[in-house]
């Protein structure tokens, strides 16, 4: 009867591991992200993208219909390839981002700053501007559908 006790008590403590080992990890993973943070992660995303001159990941964050400027998405990424050829050492930062939500759309803004050398120029351009991306929510996924902005102002 003792062996039959115990085997019962280790059981029960292997069940408690089990039950405890699946619900703890599960109670320490981050809570899902807001609507605010995933438009603000996946503009900072594209950044990225852009800074790393990664036509694909770029494509990843914009709408099928995205536009800007009379660009498509796909000219977007046509154009990336060829400036990836003649851009390096490239640096985007954003400031002063805002998001204000209105139910599926979003609108992003703030300033930025891009530097980069041409390829064998010592020299290096600083672009500093403002701009907007305009988001919707889709599936469950912020996408860009289009943008404003991207002219230089004086820094």
């Amino acid at each position: 009867m003792r062996s039959s006790t115990l085997r019962t008590i280790i059981a029960g403590c292997g069940l408690l591991l089990l039950l405890a080992g699946g619900l703890f990890p599960w109670r320490a993973l981050p809570p899902p992200l807001t609507d605010t943070q995933q438009v603000q992660a996946n503009l900072l995303g594209l950044a990225q993208a852009i800074e790393e001159m990664q036509p694909r990941n770029v494509v990843a964050y914009l709408a099928p219909e995205f536009a800007w400027r009379g660009l498509t998405r796909e000219n977007i990424s046509q154009n990336m390839g060829g400036f990836s050829l003649q851009w390096r050492d490239v640096d985007l930062n954003l400031a002063g981002v805002q998001v204000q939500l209105a139910g599926e759309r979003a609108t992003s803004s703030g300033t930025f700053t891009l530097r980069y050398r041409r390829r064998g120029a010592y020299e290096i351009q600083t672009r500093v501007g403002r701009f907007k991306v305009f988001w919707e929510k889709r599936d469950g996924q912020w996408l860009a559908v289009a943008a404003e902005g991207g002219e230089s102002i004086e820094p």
